[in-house]
């Protein structure tokens, strides 16, 4: 299994809504996020090297605990909604021409 970290996920995230807002700048109209829950089932293990310390992995569809020092839970976070760097709110565009 692919060790993907939570770090990454929500990165992940970040990049897939600026992708959506600069797919829809000349948009009709417009979709505010009002915000945004993620829920994971992450493996957390322990690191035995030299750096040491905890880290989340996201288990992956059909996952589950491996072997070992490792338990599997769930993690739901919540996000407020998303802001530009001037603290403007982020709304996601569509490039729909018809009207809803």
């Amino acid at each position: 299994m692919e060790k993907i970290g939570l770090v990454e996920t929500i990165d992940a995230l970040r990049t897939e809504l600026a992708e959506a807002v600069a797919k829809g700048n000349d948009a009709e109209f417009q979709f505010p996020v009002a915000g945004i829950q993620m829920e994971f089932n992450v493996t957390v293990t322990r690191d035995t090297t030299a750096e040491g310390g905890i880290k989340l992995w996201v288990v992956s569809l059909g996952g589950g605990a491996s072997a070992g020092n490792a338990t599997t839970h769930k993690v739901v976070v919540n996000l407020e909604p998303p802001i530009d760097q001037a603290g403007r709110s982020i709304q996601v565009h569509s490039r729909s021409a018809e009207k809803p």
